[in-house]
């Protein structure tokens, strides 16, 4: 999932929506790990409590973070999901939402 967009300020907030068969965080017991890339810099994991038990399905949550952007120029930010449970878990669906943020 990639946003491209020129924002005024050089701050966004990202609401992220999604639907899991597993946790979300940072962890390395946690299952779905999710994280951002603004233009080419590092990838930033979002670090966010389990929000769904690996066992349910379906289970939907949002999470916000905020985004460092360049004002007034072309930036891409770059979704990215990695699993790290010893047998699967799935990111259902996943919608991304970017607001400029005020000073």
């Amino acid at each position: 999932l990639t946003l491209t967009f020129t924002p005024v300020q050089d701050k966004v907030m990202l609401l992220i929506f999604y639907a899991s068969t597993a946790g979300w965080g940072v962890s390395s017991s946690q299952y779905n790990q999710v994280g951002y890339k603004v233009n080419s810099g590092a990838i930033t994991y979002i670090a966010q409590d389990v929000q769904v038990s690996a066992a349910s399905t379906n289970g939907a949550g949002v999470i916000f973070a905020e985004a460092t952007v360049t004002a007034n120029s072309s930036n891409t930010i770059t979704m990215y999901m990695k699993n790290t449970n010893a047998s699967n878990g799935t990111m259902n669906w996943m919608r991304v939402i970017a607001i400029e943020m005020a000073n």
